[in-house]
């Protein structure tokens, strides 16, 4: 199963559970023609084994009547019928979760963050902490999106490391004393290729904060693919760089003047 990072953008006065909920797994819908006799019938007989080698009172119909039982769908008329949500994307979410202070407060966000969290939570903030810790009430899970950190600048070292490690699992580079691959490398070097295009982009993306998909104020759902198992998604890597290369300047520079909160929820499907 597979956690990914969701970036809520919503009015103070909205709900995170009401957002999330017409997107939830669980949620049974009315029932929906999911096959029809005839196709269900190619398709089972197509993916699964032979059944009338075996079975002795083999029919098409007790067939599709098991077929139907197993997987928690209907039989109405003839046809497969389902409730399942067709518009699901988690089974679970947490806020922050594996992702807990994934948002990065300006410094500005930091000062006006003070009065704002003491009257929303009642919580006395250590002025002497936030003087003299640069790392204190910097990393949260929600905050106004307008004193978000939208882009991280990396070292000259990190930006090296970081091109040394292309050249090496990602052009096949010869290795030098001390160097070795990324034996936990997962994605083939070709489809990393697709996914970054080059060395400058995929460094550039480093820099940038993302998410893999958005929930708009309007309740909208936004990904450039759908999650699957093992964080591996149906999409292609083409367009998984376009939705990063655009994420700022789409979802996030328009609503720079406005009050907008952004959370960040951690989902699970």
């Amino acid at each position: 199963m597979s956690h990914y990072k969701v970036l809520i953008i919503h009015n103070e006065n909205q709900n995170i559970k009401e957002l999330l909920a017409p997107y939830d797994e669980n949620l049974e819908v009315e029932p929906y023609l999911k096959y029809k006799h005839n196709d269900a019938i190619e398709m089972i007989k197509e993916e699964y084994v032979p059944f009338n080698n075996f079975l002795k009172d083999y029919s098409d119909d007790k067939l599709l009547e098991w077929f139907a039982d197993d997987c928690g769908y209907y039989l109405i008329d003839g046809d497969i019928y389902t409730t399942y949500n067709p518009n699901s994307k988690w089974d679970w979410y947490q806020i922050g979760g594996r992702f807990s202070g994934e948002l990065e407060l300006t410094e500005e966000g930091r000062l006006n963050a003070v009065g704002e969290i003491e009257k929303k939570y009642h919580i006395d903030i250590d002025l002497k902490s936030l003087r003299e810790d640069s790392d204190y009430l910097r990393y949260v899970d929600t905050a106004p999106l307008k004193y978000i950190k939208w882009f991280t600048s990396l070292s000259n070292e990190a930006k090296a490391n970081k091109r040394r490690w292309w050249e090496i699992n990602i052009n096949g580079d010869e290795l030098k004393d001390g160097e070795e691959k990324d034996e936990y490398l997962f994605w083939h070097p070709e489809w990393i290729r697709r996914r970054y295009k080059d060395v400058d982009t995929y460094i550039k993306i480093k820099e940038m904060i993302t998410f893999f998909a958005v929930i708009t104020p309007d309740g909208k759902w936004y990904a450039p693919s759908n999650m699957g198992w093992w964080a591996c998604t149906d999409g292609e890597p083409e367009d998984e760089l376009k939705w990063d290369l655009e994420f700022y300047d789409r979802f996030i520079k328009p609503n720079l003047d406005s009050n907008l909160i952004c959370t960040v929820v951690d989902c699970h499907i």
